[in-house]
């Protein structure tokens, strides 16, 4: 059966444009993160970061599949409400590389409104279209945005790109990274190379300064991962001293913490159970934007509209709660600091800048800690939602040879020890950790018994002198070996990590001159739980599965659009006055006038700028805005509560009328636009009367 993909406003499908492109030689720095993915290129001795349909430099990586086989990626998905939570995925980073026996997962099973099923040891996702139940997996899922960036990129560039070099957290395994690489084979992207975030974001650093010598330690804490790294970077040469992390900590894990008190707090107040199904994705939106403003405030409501039919929901959180809430999960990420610390054999006083990266960096709290902590306060120069992909950006241009790259090396380092499983179950180090990549060592190993015919080797990964305490990353044997006494064979085994961080272990029998790989399949090997690099008809096959999805996606486009642009615009509005009502709630009462004001003529040019409404005037600060007539904190109230009304109604409206004609569409539209015009033009009159 063939399904539809309305993806967004723009065709993100693999060569389905009928746009005509030139080939470009351009390489693209993805930033692909938890949350969000973006896309930058470097050239004429800059980094661009290249915005979405929406004008936004950061898409939220969400995928939606509707009832009808629709299936929706990026801002809009992240936006829509009204459909089966279940076919709307999110946080698939997550997942990438890891089996379907993992801790992380099946713990991830109670927390994600989506259904994640076992495939081959892997977890899909699984999703309802048509009435028939879809499995996709996570480099598929994947792909889609990969894609997506690869699309925007293009038709910014009027030119076809199949090269890439995109971020990865410092602390992803073999597995994570290698999964990485086979979402980007399936959107036809070409990895240059794999970075890791913490060095990309102190790359980005070098961009914003004047300094040539510098100790940069970098926090990373994405809505999945956490990274803590220190980078020395002298003229142009970039060394990774040592980095540790967290794969299964980050802002989600924040989010999840009020969630589940929001869920407590309703139960107790209304004896309800909690709707979970309808509510879910309102409550994390509402959820993100209240952790977002707690860094500016000291508290805000969490507002849930129509909960149940004719019932709202409301609860205060502030920064002290939501601090205290989270207490164990500030302290996991300071250990990691402290830690870094230890490893790179540093003291705070040569650490001469602080970055903090990520969305969930902004935390007040992760502020304030590690300005306790390095007794400095972090660079507020560099954004902590860009610098990652300005400096997987500034890494392509290097690759590309652009001018302005020619002074610029990176040194990587692989984060911990690798070894295999030695008698006893000890684990024997090859590679200590925050090791210099690329690097290669070998080992000479031998039977244990005499007359063994065979030898295991398993390969693992940590900081603990056991394995069983280690991570396992995979085993392979090595048969017909010379049957000699216990310590006869010569086996030669060698490890080797790329610039990418990916392992490659191979073994040599010194006196046969056999040779085995831990890559090579027709050998005995058994990488962990079935985990290798997907062929290139493997690849091939999952590109086409995709492929159908986004070919029909031009059926509905035209009505699409208008549903975009509606839920874009009044979506926007509903945040920028949210955000007028926190501060109005916070601040208003002590505020002087001019600072009321300036709120007032912030929120009608945000409101015009995203509807694209000329009011009948132009105001500016300069403006001869007469403020004796009228009370202009009064005049903020007003309009902020008219605006919410405006927007609450058709937000009502959207969400109940998702199939609703291209006319009446069309008319509900400009009815908005109507509404809102009306209330910026009344503002106007009242300053200037």
């Amino acid at each position: 059966m063939k399904i539809e993909l309305i993806i967004s406003l723009s065709i993100i499908g693999l060569a389905t444009s009928k746009t005509s492109y030139v080939e470009s030689n351009e390489v693209l720095g993805i930033d692909f993160g938890t949350s969000f993915v973006s896309v930058g290129i470097f050239r004429y001795g800059t980094v661009e970061i290249i915005p979405n349909e929406y004008g936004n430099r950061m898409t939220p990586t969400y995928v939606l599949f509707t009832e009808t086989g629709d299936c929706i990626i990026g801002e809009l998905a992240y936006l829509k409400t009204g459909h089966n939570p279940k076919n709307k995925i999110y946080n698939i980073k997550r997942l990438l590389g890891r089996t379907w026996n993992d801790n992380f997962v099946q713990n991830l099973l109670a927390s994600v409104p989506y259904d994640l099923v076992n495939v081959n040891n892997k977890p899909y996702v699984q999703v309802n279209l048509r009435n028939k139940t879809i499995q996709f997996s996570p480099e598929e899922i994947s792909a889609m945005f990969l894609v997506q960036m690869k699309q925007l990129a293009e038709k910014y560039l009027h030119g076809t790109i199949k090269d890439a070099v995109i971020t990865v957290p410092a602390y992803f395994n073999d597995q994570q990274r290698q999964a990485v690489k086979d979402a980007s084979a399936i959107a036809e992207l070409n990895v240059l190379r794999l970075i890791s975030e913490p060095t990309a974001a102190a790359m980005a650093a070098r961009i914003h300064s004047t300094e040539e010598d510098n100790v940069i330690f970098v926090l990373d804490i994405g809505g999945g991962t956490v990274d803590a790294s220190i980078i020395q970077q002298y003229e142009g040469f970039y060394k990774a001293i040592a980095t540790v992390g967290n794969t299964s900590l980050g802002g989600e894990n924040f989010n999840e913490r009020v969630y589940s008190q929001l869920v407590n707090q309703y139960i107790r107040r209304t004896g309800k159970i909690f709707p979970y199904q309808k509510a879910d994705m309102k409550v994390r939106r509402e959820i993100e934007r209240a952790k977002r403003a707690l860094s500016s405030v000291k508290e805000t409501m969490i507002e849930i509209n129509s909960i149940y039919p004719g019932e709202d929901f409301s609860w205060k959180l502030t920064r002290e709660h939501f601090k205290h809430l989270c207490k164990d999960l500030f302290s996991a990420i300071m250990s990691l600091v402290n830690k870094a610390m230890i490893y790179a054999k540093t003291d705070t006083h040569d650490i001469t800048d602080i970055l903090l990266v990520g969305g969930s960096s902004k935390m007040g709290t992760i502020k304030d800690l590690m300005t306790k902590y390095f007794r400095k306060s972090p660079r507020s120069d560099i954004s902590p939602d860009e610098a990652v992909v300005y400096g997987a950006a500034v890494q392509a241009g290097i690759l590309r040879r652009d001018n302005g790259t020619d002074d610029i090396l990176l040194h990587d380092i692989y984060p911990m020890t690798l070894g295999f499983e030695a008698a006893g179950g000890k684990m024997a180090a090859i590679i200590k950790r925050n090791t210099p990549i690329p690097y290669r060592k070998s080992h000479i190993a031998t039977t244990a018994k005499d007359n063994q015919p065979n030898v295991e080797i398993k390969v693992y990964r940590g900081e603990n002198s056991l394995t069983k305490d280690n991570e396992f990353m995979g085993k392979f044997v090595l048969s017909e070996i010379p049957i000699l006494p216990k310590g006869g064979p010569q086996i030669e085994v060698t490890f080797e990590i790329d610039v990418d961080g990916t392992l490659t272990v191979t073994a040599v029998d010194l006196i046969l001159q056999q040779r085995w790989s831990m890559q090579d399949l027709s050998q005995s090997i058994v990488f962990k739980d079935g985990f290798n690099k997907l062929s290139s008809s493997e690849v091939s096959q999952l590109r086409k599965r995709i492929r159908p999805y986004v070919e029909n996606e031009k059926k509905r486009k035209e009505k699409l659009n208008i549903i975009d642009e509606l839920e874009r615009v009044i979506y926007t509005c509903y945040y920028i006055v949210q955000e007028k009502t926190d501060w109005l709630d916070d601040m208003s009462s002590s505020a002087a006038t001019t600072e009321i004001l300036q709120q007032l003529l912030d929120l009608k040019k945000r409101i015009q700028n995203i509807t694209n409404i000329s009011a009948s005037r132009i105001i500016t600060p300069s403006s001869n805005i007469n403020l004796e007539n009228i009370d202009i904190r009064e005049e903020l109230e007003k309009h902020v509560y008219t605006l919410r009304y405006i927007i609450q109604i058709n937000m009502d409206w959207l969400e109940k009328n998702q199939d609703a004609t291209w006319a009446d569409l069309l008319y509900q539209k400009n009815r908005f636009y109507d509404f809102v015009k009306e209330t910026i033009n009344e503002l106007t009159t009242h300053l200037m009367t």
